[in-house]
């Protein structure tokens, strides 16, 4: 960015977030990777109270856009979350 000449004391161009942290945002363009990770699997798969919650943490994610949604897809589709 340094090198481009981008002054990095203005306001952020691209913002890189958590679904947990993008709760109450909102953003013109979203763009989710649907990878999990183990432990987010083996959770869920605990108890239906666990993948209730999940499910509301993915739908934060996905309505944080106003216009544009783009979905990553995982390599490993077993680890992907199925929307």
């Amino acid at each position: 960015m340094r090198s481009n000449g981008e002054d990095l004391r203005l306001k952020p161009r691209v913002k890189v977030l958590t679904l947990h942290s993008s709760k109450g945002g909102e953003a013109t363009n979203v763009i989710i990777l649907q990878n999990q990770t183990r432990n987010t699997i083996k959770g869920a798969t605990k108890t239906i109270m666990k993948q209730d919650e999940e499910q509301r943490v993915w739908y934060v994610g996905l309505t944080r856009c106003s216009k544009n949604l783009f979905l990553i897809r995982c390599k490993d589709r077993s680890k992907e979350f199925k929307i």
